[in-house]
């Protein structure tokens, strides 16, 4: 969110007045009332409030506790950078960022105050705050990335802003303040952003200085929405839709509040005003307009601000409409303050000086050379129309000056290029709402990142330099790799679990095609663990000869393991495999039928090489008569799936029927004559079936 120069941090400490009035003051405190009604005066975290780190001992060992901690598993927090009543803020990196090698990984982290963590109230303030901000997407308010809790940390992630809070702004002003042509670009920032919320049905209903920074890119940003409320303009109809509860509390600061909000009413637009009025006045004065006392009090003590010197008498009355104690004598909306703060007469005069001068020019003409009165008169004509329509191209909106671009770029290049750099931050405000208008908007799980891409190439053409454009880039990138991150990892989690059937929580084949909508580029890359899962259950189901499985593991070796070393050879196999059963299972199904069909000798051969590779590997072993007698009932019971001329089949028994010759030599050695016929008996048992099945063959 920010950081501090030591030389502005020496500026606050030599300047004791200030602080001592920022201490002391209830008036400079935000009162917040819970659901209870319990009023509650507390000091808010500005971005910059690192100036008082020795305020309070309790909070040094709270933030002690969080040094060095990582959040949600990405966000390092390395320094305090502000302190509140309620919460701390600090500078945090972005392991991912930093991972990417981006150069600015920071973010800000605001957390709740250790002794807050069991206050429902206070936890509900923080959420709340992130909710209302996250909503509201405008250049000039506080970027909202991620709000949670985590390891009982209630914590918002917000942009890192390099700045200053511009009471800090007004406190180096005095005594005079700021001119007016030094005031009014930061006015209309702040006017910007506000017209934007109050149109988004936000009102902040705590503004004040501490709550605004300028960035050292002369940017705007309003932050601490904490106590913001709705109204009845209208719903946020960009914001994605995010269930959340009702919070009841109210909440101000009263050297900036308005008589409505003192007595407890809820806030609307005209309590902003007041609000932005009385910062206005400080900006151009230094001073607070009802000398730093709350309305109600101003109002009886009849107190009466002063034009400060740097204001106009027209400028004037616009602030002080502003500044009226009463809600129904100040302006109707912000936009209409904004209009006229700018209202200018001048090119009213300068068109009139230019149709003078040119009537002086035909009249002189005319006594001169009649016969040019019809050219001049045409010429007159001519430049009052382009005049005219040049007056009318200055006034355009952002948004008109996007549709029309190209037709400026072509008849009007210098207007164009005056128009874009004029309103630079509108236009780009209009890419980014655009780009929010994606987010939000999306009926899948990821938004069109190629979408948010060309917006903003568009809008890179325009302002190739801007780094508003290089944050919003960095942030999309970074959005981008994450979803794509996320999605491989799920993948491969479910690959190492061997999930590869669809289930509600899980989609191998679903979560790929949104890696490839997301990435029309992107390859999947297994990791190790989900190679070695695969190959178990691969050769588990080669060996059981399960159809389904290897059908499941066929599919998925293509679509996920085609690059892993020797799968290829594998699949090659089972899909041989697969072949050969489904042609056996035909042959028996047609034999049940009563089907006459031949034995498919090849694919039986594939089927069962593996048992008689077996029994071939058991009758090498053999060394009694018995275990081969053994041996040779497994075999009768595998032959009665095969016909008798099946090869392995064969070759099994005449290996059988060599082993007995072999006992029946060594049982005559042994002058056992019985148990030599015995097993010659057997050997010519297997010889016979031998050649019986050749027979028929």
């Amino acid at each position: 969110m920010a950081k501090k120069t030591s030389k502005e941090t020496t500026q606050h400490k030599n300047n004791s007045s200030h602080e001592t009035e920022n201490k002391e003051d209830l008036n400079n405190q935000t009162v917040i009332k819970n659901t209870n009604n319990e009023t509650k005066h507390t000091r808010k975290p500005s971005p910059n409030s690192a100036k008082q780190p020795d305020e309070n001992t309790n909070t040094e060992s709270n933030n002690a506790d969080l040094l060095n901690t990582v959040i949600k598993g990405r966000y390092r927090i390395e320094s305090r950078i502000g302190h509140g009543g309620m919460c701390n803020v600090y500078r945090a990196t972005d392991l991912l960022l930093e991972a990417a090698g981006v150069a600015n990984p920071f973010v800000a982290i605001k957390a709740l105050q250790n002794e807050f963590i069991n206050q429902p109230d206070a936890a509900k303030v923080l959420i709340h705050e992130a909710q209302t901000t996250q909503k509201l997407s405008h250049p000039n308010i506080i970027r909202v990335y991620d709000f949670g809790i985590d390891k009982k940390i209630y914590y918002i992630v917000m942009e890192y802003l390099d700045g200053e809070t511009l009471d800090v702004v007004i406190q180096r002003s005095r005594p005079h303040g700021l001119p007016y042509k030094r005031a009014i670009p930061l006015l209309d920032q702040m006017m910007s952003a506000l017209t934007y919320a109050h149109k988004n049905g936000v009102v902040h209903a705590d503004l004040k200085p501490s709550n605004i920074m300028l960035t050292r890119d002369g940017e705007i940003k309003i932050f601490d929405f904490g106590i913001a409320k709705k109204t009845a303009i209208k719903q946020d109809e960009y914001a994605a839709v995010q269930p959340e509860n009702d919070v009841e509390f109210g909440g101000y600061t009263p050297n900036y509040a308005s008589i409505n909000l003192l007595e407890g009413n809820a806030p609307s637009v005209q309590d902003d005003i007041f609000a932005l009025s009385c910062i206005s006045y400080e900006l151009c004065s230094s001073k607070h307009p009802y000398h730093r006392k709350p309305a109600d009090q101003a109002l009886k003590e009849k107190i009466q601000p002063q034009r400060p010197k740097h204001l106009t008498s027209s400028k004037w009355r616009t602030v002080q409409q502003g500044l009226a104690l009463q809600a129904s004598e100040r302006l109707d909306n912000i936009e209409q303050m904004q209009q006229q703060l700018h209202k200018q007469h001048k090119p009213a005069i300068m068109i009139t000086a230019a149709i003078l001068g040119l009537s002086s020019v035909l009249g002189y003409v005319f006594y001169q050379q009649k016969e040019t009165i019809t050219d001049l008169t045409t010429t007159i004509a001519q430049l009052k129309q382009a005049q005219h329509k040049e007056a009318q191209l200055k006034y355009l909106k952002p948004q008109e000056v996007v549709d029309q671009l190209a037709e400026l770029q072509s008849q009007y290049p210098l207007i164009a290029q005056g128009l874009l750099r004029e309103k630079q931050n509108a236009i780009i405000a209009i890419y980014d709402h655009r780009i929010d208008q994606v987010l939000n908007s999306r009926n899948k799980r990821f938004p069109d990142y190629y979408a948010i891409e060309t917006e903003l190439s568009k809008a890179d053409v325009l302002y190739p330099d801007s780094q508003r454009l290089h944050r919003m880039k960095t942030d999309i990138t970074t959005s981008w790799q994450s979803a794509i991150d996320s999605t491989v990892s799920r993948i491969n989690n479910a690959l190492e679990k061997g999930n590869y059937q669809p289930t509600a929580e899980t989609d191998i084949y679903q979560l790929l095609t949104e890696l490839q909508t997301l990435r029309h580029d992107s390859k999947f890359n297994p990791t190790s663990l989900a190679e070695e899962t695969y190959a178990k259950q691969f050769a588990t189901a080669m060996k059981t000869q399960n159809l389904e499985d290897i059908d499941t593991l066929l599919k998925v070796g293509d679509t996920f393991f085609l690059e892993t070393e020797g799968t290829v050879e594998q699949l090659q196999q089972a899909k041989m495999l697969k072949k050969a059963i489904t042609h056996l299972e035909m042959y028996r199904k047609a034999k049940s039928d009563g089907l006459p069909a031949p034995f498919p000798y090849e694919s039986a051969e594939l089927i069962y090489a593996q048992q008689f590779d077996q029994f071939k590997s058991q009758l090498k072993r053999v060394r009694s008569e018995a275990k081969l007698d053994s041996l040779l009932n497994k075999v009768d019971k595998v032959a009665k799936e095969l016909p008798a001329d099946f090869s392995s089949l064969i070759s099994i028994r005449l290996a059988s029927a060599n082993q007995y010759l072999d006992f029946s030599e060594q049982w005559q050695q042994k002058r056992k004559p019985r148990a030599a016929r015995d097993a010659m008996k057997k050997a010519t048992q297997q010889f016979n079936l031998v050649e019986k099945a050749r027979s028929r063959g």
